[in-house]
């Protein structure tokens, strides 16, 4: 799936969060850490509400 679909989708779903400003780059972040998710299920209010799954997808793209 197209990288810029499928964050659209995430932040469509609530699990990602909107880009903070216009100059915020989300390329290099590990979308693989979603890849269990799927749109058409319904995700609930606490899913990563402790933000562990974004912590560990931003992690990841810093350690490549």
């Amino acid at each position: 799936m197209d990288r810029r679909k499928r964050l659209g989708q995430l932040r469509e779903l609530g699990v990602f969060p909107d880009s903070p400003d216009a100059y915020f780059i989300d390329d290099f972040v590990d979308l693989s850490v979603y890849d269990h998710l799927e749109v058409n299920k319904k995700i609930g209010d606490d899913f990563d509400a402790d933000g562990r799954l974004l912590e560990r997808a931003i992690r990841d793209c810093q350690e490549e």
